[in-house]
């Protein structure tokens, strides 16, 4: 990274694919604000609240130093949940889930004006479609972030 700092993630991670947009400079934000999202490939969620699980909180942090490697960047977050329960409870869920990471990034010193949002979107745009298995629920109980300023 600019930084000097070295993370070591897969090149198919979510990590790998942020740091691959912000530094190509022929990578532009796309207009089209449903496009552009990374799944944050590592950042589950237990059932049913906005709480991380234990081995999320690297992932985290790993975004945290790309962003910080990043100052001129700003992101989105979007949250969202399995389809079980009330569509209600998982917007409020989706919403407190990134909101959640939100609050993680800034205590691991991303800047707050570098997130411009946290929004829950609740069982939309579900990543395992099927939805009908505990494997794929937890793949859907998830935060996507989206690159908005390079």
């Amino acid at each position: 990274m600019p930084t000097g700092q070295e993370i070591k993630v897969g090149k198919l991670s979510s990590e790998f694919k942020l740091f691959s947009f912000l530094s190509d400079t022929k990578s532009v934000v796309d207009t089209d604000k449903s496009k552009g999202w990374i799944s944050l490939d590592r950042t589950y969620f237990v059932t049913g609240k906005s709480e991380l699980t234990e081995s999320s909180k690297e992932q985290v942090a790993n975004i945290a130093a790309i962003l910080k490697a990043y100052p001129t960047a700003k992101i989105k977050l979007g949250g969202y949940t399995d389809n079980s329960g009330s569509i209600d409870l998982n917007n409020k869920i989706s919403r407190d889930r990134a909101s959640f990471v939100k609050t993680q990034l800034e205590a691991v010193g991303v800047p707050e004006g570098a997130i411009e949002k946290a929004e829950g979107y609740g069982p939309l745009h579900p990543i395992c479609k099927a939805n009908d298995t505990k494997e794929c629920q937890a793949q859907n109980r998830r935060v996507d972030i989206r690159v908005t300023m390079k």
